[in-house]
């Protein structure tokens, strides 16, 4: 049995101990540029989808020359590590004035997601979600997960930071400025204006002989306006809560009811659950489905769940299995939620009287689940 490390093999290991010392610095490294407007500025400078090279964003920045070097680290950071720019050659014709050190940028599918709100409402912008998880508030929470597991009680870490009852007790009566809450729901809009866009168009089939859909916990419809646009036969309806839908109004074929999901969901062919179940222990997930099972008005029926199914199998995948890691712990951390293995899902599809499912991993991190009565 090997009980000596060579020094090499302990050289790597303190360089892995610092990568994850440093990960909070990469995240930070994020909501920086975002708050600078750096996509914006390569966006801007470089055409749409040109290079930009660090002079000019300095410039367009209006970052002050004794910055350069920080700057250029950031920089360099999100590019080489982070994958959030690409590094390019310079642009054709550019004057470099023999500087070996000008670096130049453009914008992958990662950093266009953090452009700013643009006039096109149907553009995906994952801009509020970096502002949001990167908020302070939400940040406090992971200095306390030894005090969390050393405690005997029902307390997310959210709760032992914040002394409240809850993460939703928080949004609703210690957020005076509405900061967080705005937050979230831009965050739960722009994740439903992609998800949305790939469901109809790459499940088309699952909307066959339905008539009618429930979206419940839509929010403001994000999700039930991509159905009811790309299938003018289905009627729609979100229900949230009563203060969530009060100033909604519905247009054609979709509309909007104020309720309570424990206890009664409108009859229609289809229930949608997106983004809901995770939020929930096993006791309140059965009593949610046993609710949905009773809203669906046709034999041929059925229940769509939009949620992660952890793949056991692909954990050590860092741009999947790594997320859908995190994914687990935040849900836990924040509001005694988690995500669910496919035999976890089968459990409760079970327990709620649920006969068969389908699951289709056609959203990436998360799967499409159809459950039938």
């Amino acid at each position: 049995m090997k009980t000596v490390d060579s020094h090499d093999e302990i050289l790597g290991a303190q360089a892995r101990l610092w990568s994850c010392s440093f990960g909070q610095m990469i995240s930070m490294c994020v909501k920086c540029a975002v708050q600078l407007g750096v996509p914006d500025a390569i966006h801007k400078h470089g055409g749409g989808g040109g290079a930009v090279s660090l002079t000019a964003l300095l410039s367009s920045l209006q970052i002050p020359p004794s910055k350069t070097e920080p700057f250029r680290c950031i920089m360099r950071i999100l590019t080489h590590h982070a994958g959030f720019f690409n590094p390019e050659p310079p642009a054709a014709g550019s004057d470099q004035n023999d500087d070996d050190d000008e670096e130049w940028y453009s914008l992958n599918a990662s950093s266009r997601l953090l452009l700013s709100p643009s006039d096109d409402k149907a553009a995906v912008r994952h801009t509020p979600s970096v502002l949001f998880f990167f908020h302070p508030l939400m940040q406090e929470p992971w200095a306390f997960l030894d005090r969390w597991l050393r405690d005997d009680s029902n307390r997310t870490p959210f709760e032992i930071a914040h002394g409240t009852a809850s993460f939703w007790d928080y949004l609703k009566s210690r957020d005076p400025s509405g900061e967080l809450m705005s937050g979230f729901y831009e965050c739960m809009i722009n994740d439903s204006k992609l998800v949305g866009e790939v469901v109809v168009s790459r499940c088309k089939d699952m909307f066959d002989g339905v008539t009618s859909l429930v979206d419940v916990g839509g929010g403001t419809g994000t999700m039930a306006a991509a159905v009811a646009k790309a299938f003018p036969g289905i009627q729609c309806t979100v229900l949230d809560l009563p203060h969530v839908v009060k100033d909604l109004e519905g247009e054609g074929n979709l509309g909007f009811v104020g309720g309570d999901m424990f206890v009664s969901i409108p009859s229609a062919d289809a229930i949608l659950l997106k983004w809901i179940l995770h939020d929930w222990d096993e006791e309140n997930c059965i009593k949610i489905l046993k609710v949905c099972k009773e809203a669906i008005s046709s034999p041929k029926g059925k229940l769509i769940i939009i949620d992660v199914v952890v793949d056991e199998k692909r954990l050590g995948e860092r741009n999947f299995g790594e997320v859908q890691l995190c994914f687990d712990l935040f849900m836990m951390a924040f509001v005694n939620g988690k995500e669910r293995t496919e035999k976890q899902w089968k459990r409760l599809f079970s327990a709620a009287g649920f006969s068969n499912y389908k699951i289709s991993p056609v959203l990436g991190l998360r799967s499409v689940i159809e459950v039938f009565p």
